[in-house]
């Protein structure tokens, strides 16, 4: 019994000395699996303008008209591994719904300086919305904020804000840590991106749209970011697609819905999505 004793502190140390490790490890890991981007060579488009954001990142940006002067516009936080020339597909396919886009980098990613964090990406956020308000000259009531997958974490950070035309979460999380496998609390590790918690400070209209059997964001995400958003909701989850081809099984309930919220930017914002 003595020698148990006798051992008793050996076993605290050890397990006091794994959790720490599992902290350390874990705080390694996550950046690098969060932010994964790694363009070696990346090309700067015709166009592009930079912003410094509050952390002093140099942040490349993309600002296309929309087909009149009256255009709402629509603000892109694109998914990752992603850059600006990876969304030019969905670039055009907004313009021909009547909106105009601006659309941006996180730091560390194509053309922008910097590396890649939460602070930092949601810096860049503000730079953009900033520089979309007071340069651009549109109001909240005229921007549409779009998050695609991670995009979502800075769009909600963003929507927060006040009320914007619009809010679009295509396959988002609703955090950072509830993706990772089952591990002990890690109380020292904290959320870079609550979204659940931003999602209840939302007062826009909301579009989610998740896939069924995305299996990077499993869908039980969708369902949870639905449980706290208080703001009128358009939810849809679509069947047969994973996490990059969402927007295929849903694309003309999507387009009724920015065809609603462009006329409702319209009339001066009175209308609410169907």
């Amino acid at each position: 019994m003595r020698s148990v004793w006798i051992l008793l502190p050996f076993a605290v140390l050890s397990v006091v000395l794994a959790y720490g490790s599992l902290h350390l490890v874990v705080a390694w890991l996550y950046p690098r699996q969060l932010f994964p981007y790694a363009e070696i060579d990346p090309e700067e488009r015709e166009g592009q303008v930079f912003l410094e954001s509050a952390r002093g990142d140099r942040i490349a940006t993309l600002y296309l008209p929309g087909p009149s002067p009256d255009a709402p516009l629509l603000l892109y936080s694109h998914g990752n591994g992603e850059d600006l020339l990876d969304g030019e597909d969905r670039y055009d396919w907004w313009q021909g719904l009547g909106y105009a886009v601006l659309a941006y980098d996180y730091p560390g990613y194509g053309t922008s300086s910097g590396r890649a964090s939460a602070a930092g990406v949601k810096a860049a956020a503000e730079a953009v919305l900033r520089y979309a308000r007071e340069e651009l000259g549109y109001p909240r009531a005229r921007i549409l904020l779009w998050g695609r997958s991670l995009g979502g974490a800075p769009t909600l950070w963003l929507a927060r804000e006040g009320l914007f035309l619009g809010v679009v979460l295509e396959a988002t999380f609703r955090s950072v840590l509830s993706l990772a496998p089952t591990l002990p609390p890690l109380l020292f590790l904290p959320e870079p991106f609550p979204n659940e918690r931003w999602a209840r400070e939302v007062s826009s209209p909301v579009l989610l749209v998740h896939g069924i059997l995305d299996p990077i964001v499993p869908v039980e995400h969708a369902h949870r970011l639905r449980e706290n958003l208080r703001a009128p909701l358009d939810f849809h989850l679509v069947e047969g697609v994973l996490h990059g081809d969402v927007l295929d099984g849903v694309t003309p309930e999507v387009e009724a819905w920015l065809e609603t919220r462009r006329e409702a930017a319209a009339s001066g914002g009175e209308a609410l999505p169907r």
